[in-house]
């Protein structure tokens, strides 16, 4: 008489030996698939180690110091507009669609590159050097919408001068920013138009208040080094017809 000897079984999962679950289940702890997996959990875990090591000592290296205000100069900032537009900073035109904004802007190119703006603030002030004005369009035509709307608002068109990039893509302060500003400086341009500001701001997390933030400081380093002025249109509702 004859007979076969069963299998021996894993009884954690009721199969033959050597069990597939089994094998599995020592993989996952490892960390991968078999002894490569074990070695590549050791290297991501001796990989956080060191990330762990260094902002340590990132942290330990970090000094505050405290600066008494009483022996800080005070300053005066130096204005486009008196009163109304700084130069090295970011102003922010905003509104509904349709109120007149983008009119704001060819108005101010207008005053600009006549140089009669402060004129409108205080009664008698003496006529300032003309300044040129760069303008990144992104919604209207420049030949039909733009430009006869500067020519109406009596701008010196020899003076404004449309950002483009040249091939294909939209202007992206965050990168074009240097290039950008070093263009103005050469034409001597005293604010540079952004026509509306999100589109070109640099960010695709335009709801990300982390993220634009960091933009708008980047920006407005940018502006302040190079003394020279940021108006963005802002647009509200844009996407609804509730008020």
């Amino acid at each position: 008489m004859s007979y076969e000897r069963a299998p021996e079984m894993c009884f954690a999962h009721f199969q033959a030996v050597p069990c597939g679950l089994c094998k599995i289940e020592a993989d996952q702890a490892d960390g991968g698939v078999g002894e490569e997996g074990t070695i590549a959990y050791k290297r991501r875990k001796d990989d956080r180690k060191a990330l762990e090591r260094l902002e340590a000592e990132e942290i330990a290296s970090r000094e505050i110091e405290l600066i008494c205000m009483d022996d800080s100069e005070e300053d005066n900032p130096e204005w486009l507009w008196e009163g109304r537009i700084p130069m090295g900073e970011i102003t922010l035109i905003v509104g509904r669609g349709s109120v007149g904004k983008s009119t704001i802007l060819a108005w101010l190119a207008a005053r600009i590159t006549t140089g009669t703006l402060n004129q409108f603030n205080s009664y008698g002030a003496p006529r300032e050097e003309p300044r040129a004005v760069l303008y990144v369009i992104n919604e209207d035509s420049p030949e039909y919408t733009v430009k006869p709307r500067m020519v109406a608002a009596g701008a010196n068109t020899k003076m404004v001068y449309e950002i483009r990039l040249k091939g294909k893509g939209s202007i992206n302060m965050m990168k074009d920013g240097p290039a950008i500003f070093a263009a103005a400086k050469r034409v001597n341009a005293a604010a540079i138009m952004l026509d509306p500001l999100s589109s070109n701001v640099g960010t695709e997390k335009k709801n990300d208040q982390d993220a634009m933030r960091h933009a708008f400081e980047t920006i407005r380093g940018m502006a302040d080094e190079a003394r020279i002025a940021v108006i963005g249109l802002g647009h509200t509702k844009k996407g609804t017809a509730r008020d």
